[in-house]
Order: structure tokens, then C-alpha cells, then sequence
């Protein structure tokens, strides 16, 4: 049997990538409404005020870094892709997710929101749950990481890095 490879999938809200994009952004936010000028204006202003986002460059980059070092640590030869997957804006989760799952046996996703909300995780699992159906592979075995934020190795981590700040 040829080794094993898992896709991960870091899925993440999405934001615009330029002024232009903030009423399409918008629109997939509100579920196909389109946003009021009024709310179109202050996000504008708002966006500009920040000069936009980092988020899909941070992600990509946690991406990256993370599949090198799955495979690089790798004990069972299992190999893996990483990718980053935005539920409202692109690259959207539907699209990497044929990218992650090319040759995998298994995907896992995870939800980089440090918080846990029932009803905004329910939007991500079922994004990706449909995704994965969208792909006919009935073996594709999917897991989906949820309330990570209260595993003690990141709580520890996350208290070493207040310290570290405060001293």
C-alpha cells in the first residue's frame, strides 16, 4: 500500500482584498443580501482606515509552515498538503479543497477562530462537509478540529506569550 496522505484544510472568515472587493465580500457575508450604501460606506472607510488585511497572507503562511513541518516530522511516511480555505471571500473553502484532497485518504479541517460559537461553526463544518461531497471520493475519510482553544497545550502556550509580554 502506497503511504498515506492526509490534506488539512485552515479555514478562516475571509476578508476583501482591495476596496473594490468589500460589496462581493459583503454579499457572500450576508448570505446573497446586498449590503446597504450605507453599511457599504463605513465599511469602506473602515477598511481604508486599516489599509486592508493580512488575514489570507497569515493564513498562508500558517499553511505553509505547517505542512513543512507535518512532513518533515513525519514518523509513518504520511505525507500531507496544507491549505488555506476562506469561507467568504476567495480563495473560498470549496476551491482549495480538490488541491488538499488530490491522492489523500483523509482531510482534516481546521477552524482558526480561537473561540468556540455553535452557530459559526456550523457554517465552516458544512462548508466543508459540502465541499468534500462535491468531490464523489465515498473513502475520503473527513475529521474536523473544533474547540481547540481550550486544549491546555495552546492555553499554556498562549499564557507563556502574555508573560513573556509583560515582562
Amino acid at each position: 500500500m502506497a503511504n498515506k496522505h492526509v490534506g488539512v484544510m485552515l479555514m478562516t472568515y475571509g476578508s476583501p482584498t482591495t476596496l473594490d472587493d468589500i460589496p462581493v465580500y459583503l454579499k457572500h457575508v450576508y448570505g446573497g443580501s446586498t449590503a446597504s450604501p450605507e453599511v457599504l460606506a463605513e465599511f469602506r472607510r473602515r477598511y481604508g482606515l486599516i489599509g486592508g488585511s493580512p488575514l489570507l497572507h497569515i493564513t498562508r503562511e500558517q499553511a505553509a509552515a505547517l505542512q513543512e513541518e507535518l512532513n518533515n516530522f513525519s514518523e509513518d511516511g504520511t505525507t500531507y498538503s496544507v491549505g488555506a480555505g476562506m469561507r467568504f471571500a476567495p480563495p473560498f473553502i470549496a476551491d482549495v479543497t480538490p488541491e488538499i484532497a488530490a491522492d489523500a485518504q483523509h482531510i482534516v479541517g481546521i477552524i482558526m477562530s480561537p473561540q468556540y460559537s455553535p452557530l459559526i461553526m456550523k457554517g465552516y463544518v458544512r462548508t466543508l462537509e459540502d465541499a468534500v461531497a462535491e468531490l464523489h471520493c465515498d473513502d475520503l475519510k473527513l475529521s474536523i478540529s473544533r474547540d481547540w482553544h481550550m486544549q491546555p497545550s495552546f492555553l499554556q502556550a498562549l499564557a507563556e506569550r502574555v508573560q513573556q509580554a509583560l515582562d
